[in-house]
């Protein structure tokens, strides 16, 4: 049986500072950038200078709103993994087992629109992540190295309602071998 477990250890579960940090860097880089040619361009009447302006308030504006984005990111990051740690503590976390009704392998890394995430369903619900996703709950895929087979029992616990409104697995349990295969999804 492979497991993966994470609800004896809420202390480890942290928002992703390390990529907030780089998103306000950037924005405040472009603030900077934007702020500084509208600052320091003369405004002569040539095209060029009239172009340099321009560029200036568009990279100005584009950074306003990459750091409004960045903040609503950063506040609701650290808002579900403060509610991760309080749900952990507290235990209030459902938990679900059997075979799976079916199972549509990931691939390691998903491509745009969630196109190579994994998808199964046990009980009435579904689950779905990437493998290449920054996040503390399960998201291993079977391309990846993951628990969970299209042959696997499974006993997985999870935070309803994630970061994206997902489900955030926090421990999973599985046993391949144990059921028949699960059918591809809509099969």
């Amino acid at each position: 049986m492979q497991v993966f477990d994470i609800t004896h250890s809420p202390d480890l579960i942290r928002p992703a500072y390390w990529l907030i940090g780089l998103f306000w860097c950037v924005g405040l880089f472009m603030a900077v950038f934007g702020i500084g040619i509208l600052k320091h361009e003369k405004r002569d009447g040539s095209d060029y200078s009239k172009g340099m302006l321009r560029n200036g308030r568009r990279a100005a504006w584009f950074s306003l709103l990459w750091i409004l984005i960045t903040a609503w990111a950063s506040y609701s990051n650290i808002h579900a993994a403060m509610n991760a740690r309080h749900t952990l503590a507290t235990g209030r976390y459902p938990t679900l087992e059997g075979c799976l009704s079916y199972f549509d392998p990931g691939e390691v890394t998903c491509r745009r629109g969630g196109r190579g995430a994994e998808r199964w369903k046990v009980g009435d619900r579904e689950f779905s992540y990437c493998g290449d996703s920054v996040t503390f709950a399960y998201h291993s895929t079977e391309a990846g190295g993951g628990i969970v087979h299209s042959d696997s029992w499974v006993r997985v616990s999870y935070i309803a309602g994630g970061l994206f409104g997902g489900d955030d697995i926090v421990r999973m349990e599985g046993k391949p071998g144990i059921c028949a295969p699960a059918p591809l999804p809509g099969s």
